[in-house]
């Protein structure tokens, strides 16, 4: 099943929603839910029934009408939309149950003309990918799994901020929605105490001249208890609800967080890149660190001293000498 919400359009289910959700709690009488739905009678006891079908608690009083008791935990879009502060990010977002990658829906619908800010979530992937070729499973309605389009005109130096303001907002997110102290393993991975709680990716989907068309791909462990995280992985895994002991709203989660892409993306399009390169710094737990680095099946050892203008990581050996390394050449080994 596909849930989709078009801003410009909505459809009288939408409408239903964004009536309960103006009287939050309260009762509704079913002469103005009609009015505003633009439904007759009959009409609007189909909608409420598919309302309920999708996991929408609806009570209901002869006299007073209905009041929307509680909402399904699902990613449905209209319920992400009801207080979305965004210029561009979520104008348009789909909700799939299943797919094999929202990377490869996205490529799809841009090929279809899809509309800057698309946001794709899916409760489910059964081909979920990470950097150099990794794979990202989740179960089903417990995780944050989702691509966002976006075209910016910039030059092919900036290209690795996108990685940037991606890993940013989502650590930025962890920690002032959750108090949890988020940090990025470079260039793209989440991590907090250690354990990787989110990965990130970002492909070029087209490109002409400074012209770009990107498509973020996010992953974010949200709310798996310990047996439901990946056992053989190189970074030991963890999920929200592990680390802050309680279980977190994955649509208030999901709203923060494209909030904060949109947040970082305006200023990528301001042209502030040292900001973000900043940001990125301090956010990055990989500075300061020894590791060995393998590039063209080469190891090297040394310590990180810092992040070059460009992206890469600056390792320091003993020997005194130093050299970059860029994220897209090269794996980092424990």
């Amino acid at each position: 099943m596909t849930i989709k919400l078009d801003v410009n359009v909505l459809t009288p289910e939408e409408r239903i929603i964004d009536l309960f959700h103006e009287f939050r709690g309260k009762w509704v009488p079913a002469k103005k839910i009609e009015e505003k739905a633009k439904l007759a009678s009959a009409e609007l006891e189909s909608e409420l029934k598919k309302l309920l079908q999708v996991g929408y608690k609806i009570d209901r009083h002869a006299d007073l009408g209905y009041r929307l008791s509680s909402i399904p935990d699902r990613l449905i879009p209209d319920e992400i939309k009801w207080g979305l502060r965004c210029r561009i990010v979520g104008r348009d977002i789909l909700t799939y149950e299943r797919v094999t990658s929202t990377m490869d829906i996205a490529r799809k619908m841009v090929e279809g003309g899809a509309r800057e800010g698309l946001v794709i979530f899916s409760e489910e992937q059964t081909g979920g990918r990470g950097r150099l070729g990794h794979t990202w499973v989740c179960p089903k309605f417990k995780g944050l799994l989702a691509t966002i389009v976006l075209k910016p005109r910039i030059n092919a130096e900036h290209i690795f901020l996108m990685t940037c303001i991606t890993a940013v907002a989502v650590a930025e997110t962890i920690q002032d929605m959750l108090s949890l102290k988020a940090g990025i393993k470079w260039p793209n991975d989440v991590l907090i105490n250690g354990k990787k709680v989110a990965g990130t990716i970002v492909d070029v989907i087209k490109s002409h001249k400074q012209r770009y068309i990107f498509s973020l791909g996010i992953g974010i462990n949200v709310n798996q208890e310990f047996n439901e995280l990946p056992v053989f992985s190189k970074i030991p895994a963890t999920s929200l609800f592990i680390e802050k002991k309680s279980s977190i709203n994955r649509i208030e989660f999901a709203r923060n967080l494209l909030e904060s892409i949109d947040k970082w993306y305006a200023i990528l399009k301001d042209a502030h890149y040292k900001q973000i390169l900043k940001r990125w710094k301090e956010l990055c737990i990989t500075i300061g660190q020894k590791l060995t680095v393998e590039e063209s099946g080469k190891l090297y050892q040394g310590k990180v001293i810092d992040i070059s203008p460009g992206g890469g990581i600056i390792l320091h050996f003993d020997n005194g000498n130093k050299k970059t390394f860029m994220g897209e050449h090269i794996s980092l080994k424990t």
